[in-house]
């Protein structure tokens, strides 16, 4: 289980009586095609993916037009995590969601893990989104930019961030800064 999965994405789908389908494929060349089956099939209302699943997935749709009729036939939402979408990828999804429904899709995004159950930032607003941007700090959640070797690491400091490691004081301790900002690793600009 995927603490996003497990929160958000079954949380949302509660909170709005909805339906909750799992995804058996894999965003993989050979494993795509269970994903792209189970799309031809169910039209989502909100469709959740990693980077590499939403290329696969345009890449089958530059040739075929009943999964792309079905994909676009209820979505009001894509989501991607895990990772960046490259531009190219954003830009044919827009592309084919233009010549499919007349519009592109709304595309949000953030940036969490698990220690952050889930997510500490996200971009929302619809059309103004790039590749590369990861939003802005959610309800609560303090962020601190901090230079590390020659980048600049964004930590997180909020009520959904994890107080420590189970059992483990000397990871909490390196986890963590002298102003209880959870350390990330993660580089931004």
């Amino acid at each position: 289980n995927h603490t996003f999965g497990g929160n958000h994405n079954t949380g949302i789908t509660i909170y709005n009586g909805g339906t909750l389908y799992i995804d058996d494929g894999k965003p993989t060349a050979s494993g795509i095609a269970e994903t792209l089956r189970n799309l031809r099939e169910i039209s989502p209302t909100i469709y959740f993916n990693v980077p590499k699943g939403f290329e696969e997935i345009v890449s089958a749709m530059e040739t075929d037009h009943d999964l792309r009729r079905s994909l676009f036939a209820r979505v009001k939402a894509f989501m991607f995590a895990g990772a960046g979408l490259s531009q190219p990828v954003w830009d044919r999804l827009d592309r084919i969601a233009e010549e499919t429904v007349g519009e592109r899709i709304p595309m949000f995004t953030g940036l969490g893990m698990t220690e952050t159950s889930p997510s500490c930032t996200f971009a929302l607003k619809a059309g103004e989104i790039r590749a590369g941007h990861i939003g802005l700090p959610c309800p609560g959640v303090e962020i601190k930019l901090v230079p590390a070797d020659g980048k600049t690491e964004i930590r997180f400091r909020g009520p959904n961030v994890m107080p420590g490691y189970w059992r483990e004081p000397e990871l909490t301790a390196e986890a963590f800064d002298e102003e209880g900002f959870y350390r990330t690793g993660d580089a931004v600009r």
